[in-house]
C-alpha cells in the first residue's frame, strides 16, 4: 500500500470520521494489510503522548516546534509495514492553539512542516464535507447532550 499514514477530517464532529477510519481499518486488515488505528481519543489516553496530554489539561498548549517533535517521535515509533489511521490529523489539533487563531501563516507552516516529517509514509489527508446541523445531531445522539456543553 502506497500511503502508510493516512488522516481524516472533516467540517465537523458527527462527520463519520470513526466511522470511516474503523471501515478502511477493517477493509485493509481483510486484504492483508497491517494497520493501526489511532483514534482521536488516544492523544488523552496513550502513554507516549500523556506528557502533551497534561500540557492540553493545563492549558499550557504546545508550539508549533513541540508538537512537530511529539509527531516526529510517534511516527518514529510505528510499525514498519503498517498503515496508520487518524480519526482526526494534526492540523485539527493545531488549529484552534493561540498561535494558530493569531497567525494563520504560522498554521500554514506548521501544516507544510508536518507534512515533511510524514513524506515518507505517503501521507493521505481524507476530508468528509458534511451538513454540520446534521454532523452536530448526529454527535450529539451518540455522544449525548451533556457532550456538547
Amino acid at each position: 500500500m502506497a500511503h502508510r499514514l493516512v488522516m481524516i477530517t472533516g467540517s465537523g464532529p458527527g462527520a463519520g470520521k470513526s466511522t470511516l477510519a474503523n471501515r478502511l481499518q477493517g477493509e485493509l486488515e481483510a486484504r492483508g494489510y497491517a494497520v493501526r488505528l489511532w483514534p482521536e481519543m488516544a492523544l488523552f489516553e496513550w502513554e507516549s503522548l500523556a506528557g502533551l496530554a497534561e500540557r492540553f489539561r493545563r492549558c499550557e498548549y504546545p508550539s508549533p516546534d513541540d508538537l512537530i517533535s511529539v509527531f516526529k517521535d510517534v511516527l518514529g515509533s510505528t510499525d514498519s509495514d503498517a498503515t496508520w489511521i487518524q480519526d482526526w490529523s494534526w492540523i485539527d489539533l493545531a488549529e484552534d492553539l493561540p498561535w494558530a487563531v493569531d497567525d494563520l501563516g504560522a498554521l500554514g507552516d506548521f501544516s507544510q512542516r508536518a507534512h515533511a516529517a510524514a513524506a515518507y509514509l505517503q501521507p493521505l489527508v481524507l476530508y468528509l464535507h458534511t451538513d454540520i446541523s446534521v454532523a452536530l445531531d448526529r454527535a450529539v445522539k451518540q455522544r449525548g447532550i451533556r457532550w456538547l456543553a
